[in-house]
């Protein structure tokens, strides 16, 4: 016999890839906002979306994003036991943290190189999954 009532189905489970494409794009997504690109800017105006440039959304939603990517490097550290991918993705998402909280002429690239080696680390970490599951 099923534990849970017939008729009923189970809830889909979030898998690590799609996880990681979520936070990716999540992250990316909101630093480009905040980071104000005219086009994305015209974007959203043009859309009506524009309430969506507010620090008060981004940040938080930039932070949510990012520990969703994290929590898939901590789960593919318990599958292939390196913790390099985890250290440099937690000095990356901070980097990008702080670069996108600053006020200095250094923000942008603070955030831009967070973001790229985040985006980096996420292949060398699916790379190494792979390599495991072979």
């Amino acid at each position: 016999m099923t534990d849970r009532p017939s008729g009923r189905r189970a809830l889909p489970v979030l898998t690590d890839n799609s996880a990681r494409t979520i936070g990716a794009v999540g992250v990316v997504t909101c630093t480009l906002c905040c980071l104000s690109i005219p086009g994305i800017a015209a974007v959203l105006s043009a859309t009506g979306l524009a309430f969506l440039r507010n620090d008060r959304i981004l940040f938080p939603g930039t932070v949510i994003f990012a520990a969703l990517v994290l929590v898939t490097f901590v789960r593919a550290r318990a599958r292939h036991g390196r913790q390099a991918p985890l250290l440099l993705a937690l000095a990356a998402v901070a980097l990008t943290l702080v670069g996108l909280r600053s006020s200095s002429w250094l923000a942008t690239g603070l955030v831009s190189s967070g973001v790229v080696a985040l985006l980096v680390l996420m292949v060398w970490d699916a790379q190494l999954q792979g390599s495991c599951r072979a």
